[in-house]
């Protein structure tokens, strides 16, 4: 695993990289819309460049991907929370059984939205990324969990994760 070490008020934030996800578009809907949001794990190096990961990709890039969000990461301490969400509703939910279920391309520890800050910048390797936004999720959350006002609920919480642009 990598390690994410980023200087925040003079306190080193430490993080783990818990999963590193790729993927690109798939079919997600009947009528043709496409999604990348279901990406695998990956288990070997993948080099890092200033749109992502080599081999990641975007269903639709007018609104993913680009500069600001080329490395989406969630927190990995969101995912019990969910898990607890769900089984308030005697449901359970696959997709909270491993990382990548809200489509991001790193699963970490330690990078809540509590911690981290817009301008916070990390080692991944040799690379150099800076928290650049905040994720605003879509409706495909929604429709990848089933679950009809999931992304209102993961923006009302705060649980949205954020953006990485590759500085180096």
């Amino acid at each position: 695993m990598v390690c994410l070490i980023a200087r925040y008020l003079d306190a080193m934030i430490l993080s783990q990289i818990d999963t590193l996800l790729i993927g690109g578009p798939k079919d997600f809907r009947s009528d043709g819309t496409k999604s990348a949001m279901a990406r695998d794990p990956v288990d070997h190096p993948v080099m890092l460049r200033k749109l992502g990961f080599e081999g990641d990709q975007v269903a639709d890039p007018t609104v993913h991907g680009g500069i600001d969000k080329a490395v989406h990461f969630y927190p990995a301490e969101h995912y019990p929370k969910w898990t607890a969400h769900f089984a308030a509703q005697d449901m359970a939910h696959s997709l909270l059984e491993k990382a990548g279920a809200f489509g991001e391309n790193i699963s970490a520890s330690g990078l809540t939205e509590e911690k981290v800050r817009i301008g916070d910048r990390y080692r991944i390797g040799k690379a150099l990324v800076e928290i650049s936004q905040g994720r605003q999720p879509c409706w495909k959350i929604d429709h990848h969990f089933s679950a009809l006002g999931l992304s209102a609920l993961v923006i009302k919480t705060g649980r949205c994760g954020g953006y990485f642009r590759v500085i180096e």
